[in-house]
C-alpha cells in the first residue's frame, strides 16, 4: 500500500501524543487560543512546545464516524485545517460516497458550482455526485463506501500549484466575491466494499483524472481545494 508506512508512523506518533498535545491548536484552527505556537504537553508545567516544531502527527484533530453526524471518520492536522474545514473535507467526499446531491451543494461554492454543472452537461448535483461516484467505481472496482480520510498535510499559494484555473472561473462568474484564502488540500482515501469483500486504499490510477497531483510531483493522494470566499470556506474541485 502507498505510502503506508509514513502514515502509519504519523498515527503511531498521534497515538503516543493524543494526551500531551491534545490542546494543539492550528494555524487555522478554530480552537487555536495561541494563534497554534504555544502548546503545553504533559512533560512538564514550565515547558512549551511550539506547534511547527512538533512531530509529524501530533496535531492530529480526529472526527470520529457516528459523533455529531459524522458520516465517516475524519483526521486532519489541526496547524492546517479548522474545525469547519476538517467537516467540509469529510461532507464533500461522503458526498460522493453517498450519491448525495444536497450534501455536496451544502460544501460547494454556488456560483462556481452552477457553472461547473453547466459546462460539464449536468442538470443537478445530484447527477453530478451520481456521475463521480460511477468515477470511482472504475478505481475501486465495486460498489463502495469511504470509509477513512486522512489529510495531514496541506499546499499554499507558495507551493507552486497554479490556482488560476479556479481563479478565473470564480472571478467570471462571481466578480464582486473576495478570495481571502486558498490552499490544495492531499487527501488520503480509504473505502470498504458494500457487500463486504474486499476494504483498502484508494490509489489513483490512469483510469480516471484524480486533479492537481501530478502537478504538485506527488500522485499519491487525491487533490482538492478549499478557497475562503468572502469570509466562508468552500471546497473547489
Amino acid at each position: 500500500m502507498r505510502n503506508s508506512f509514513t502514515r502509519f508512523a504519523a498515527a503511531a506518533a498521534a497515538a503516543v501524543l493524543t494526551l500531551s498535545f491534545s490542546s494543539c491548536g492550528g494555524k487555522d484552527s478554530s480552537s487555536d487560543n495561541n494563534s497554534g505556537k504555544e502548546i503545553v504537553s504533559d512533560i512538564g508545567d514550565d515547558v512549551n512546545i511550539a506547534a511547527d516544531d512538533m512531530p509529524y502527527g501530533a496535531c492530529i484533530f480526529r472526527m470520529e464516524q457516528g459523533e455529531n453526524g459524522i458520516p465517516v471518520t475524519t483526521e486532519v492536522d489541526s496547524r492546517f485545517y479548522s474545525d469547519e474545514e476538517a467537516k467540509l473535507i469529510c461532507n464533500y467526499f461522503w458526498a460522493i460516497s453517498s450519491k448525495d446531491g444536497a450534501l455536496f451543494d451544502s460544501v460547494s461554492y454556488k456560483p462556481y458550482n452552477d457553472e461547473m454543472l453547466k459546462s460539464g452537461g449536468y442538470s443537478s448535483s445530484q447527477e453530478y455526485m451520481e456521475a463521480y461516484y460511477d468515477k470511482y467505481y472504475i478505481v475501486i472496482g465495486t460498489d463502495y463506501e469511504f470509509s477513512y480520510i486522512y489529510a495531514v498535510d496541506c499546499k499554499k499559494e507558495d507551493s507552486g500549484y497554479n490556482f488560476s484555473k479556479y481563479d478565473d472561473i470564480i472571478k467570471e462568474v462571481a466578480p464582486d466575491a473576495e478570495i481571502t484564502s486558498k490552499k490544495v488540500v492531499p487527501v488520503y482515501l480509504n473505502y470498504e466494499a458494500k457487500d463486504g469483500s474486499s476494504s483498502g486504499e484508494v490509489i489513483p490510477r490512469d483510469t480516471y483524472d484524480f486533479p492537481m497531483g501530478a502537478e504538485l510531483g506527488d500522485s499519491d493522494y487525491i487533490w482538492i481545494c478549499i478557497y475562503e470566499i468572502d469570509g466562508k470556506s468552500y471546497i473547489i474541485s
